[in-house]
């Protein structure tokens, strides 16, 4: 009995042959023999210090975005994030470095958005009017 058989293990039945069997296909065509060349892009493994990093700027970032009211936590840890994404972008784990970067560019923004409302707010309780000076 061939390797591939789909049998089954109480009755001993063969469903690759019978009503169960699959029709040939007319369009099929066998597949090409595989290669054993080394293929450069797909065969190379990336560092792991990449992958780690990919990593850690997805946490850094995830981490940046709920500080983003503590504008001193919140820009740091987001220019900690797009280093290591940048870094990252070399490894495996592409998308976590990628998402990593995202996360912390939006609480750079967020946090810089922040920091000029309070300074602004701030320029308006001094000079005592609203609309400014």
């Amino acid at each position: 009995m061939p390797v591939d058989a789909n049998v089954c293990s109480r009755c001993g039945y063969n469903f690759n042959t019978g009503p169960f069997a699959a029709p040939p296909s007319p369009y099929a065509s066998p597949r090409p023999p595989q290669s054993n060349y080394a293929r450069p892009d797909y065969d190379a493994e990336p560092s792991s210090a990449a992958d780690a990093l990919g990593i850690a700027s997805l946490i850094v970032g995830i981490l940046a975005m709920p500080t983003v009211c503590l504008w001193c936590i919140a820009i740091p840890a987001g220019i900690l994030a797009l280093i290591f994404g940048a870094i990252g972008l070399k490894g495996r784990n592409r998308a976590l470095a990628i998402s990593g970067m995202i996360c912390g560019g939006i609480a750079i923004l967020f946090a810089l958005a922040i920091l000029i409302g309070i300074l602004v707010l701030r320029g308006q309780a001094r000079s005592g009017s609203p609309f400014g000076p």
